[in-house]
């Protein structure tokens, strides 16, 4: 099995150019960012700007949301694409003999606008989508990451 994991970017972000990791700003970011990085698996940043993106990528502050980019229909056919590529140079994937990973399963850590806009992105993909904190309001979703994050 191929287990990805994306972290969906927030609205709370540094003023400065920085990597993106350390771009975005908030208690629920930082614990995001702390399981994603404690879980073993690969991970990138969903952005509604850019993408998908590395964690090391220096990009600078913006002002734009998931429901903005998918409100303009040109700008959502672009995420749409940034995205499908954006998964597979980060996770090194490609089609072999025109055929995906088996069992891929895509582990999302975002709000509800971000997971329906990927699964809309990923529509044709052979994969699963996996939304652990789904439904869990945002004290629920912190309280779920402190619960999986290693003790200090």
């Amino acid at each position: 099995m191929t287990r990805l994991l994306l972290v969906g970017c927030v609205k709370s972000k540094a003023s400065r150019i920085d990597h993106a990791r350390y771009l975005y700003q908030g208690q629920l970011w930082t614990l995001r960012r702390q399981y994603a990085e404690s879980s073993g698996l690969p991970w990138a940043i969903l952005s509604a700007r850019h993408g998908v993106i590395s964690p090391d990528c220096f990009i600078g502050p913006y002002d734009q949301t998931i429901e903005d980019t998918m409100r303009d229909d040109h700008l959502r056919l672009l995420w749409h694409s940034w995205v499908s590529v954006g998964i597979q140079r980060h996770f090194g994937l490609s089609q072999r003999n025109g055929e995906w990973p088996d069992d891929l399963v895509i582990e999302v850590h975002a709000g509800a606008p971000y997971v329906r806009a990927l699964a809309d992105a990923l529509e044709h993909w052979p994969a699963s989508l996996e939304h652990p904190v789904q439904g869990l309001q945002i004290g629920e979703q912190k309280r779920w990451y402190r619960e999986r994050l290693p003790a200090p």
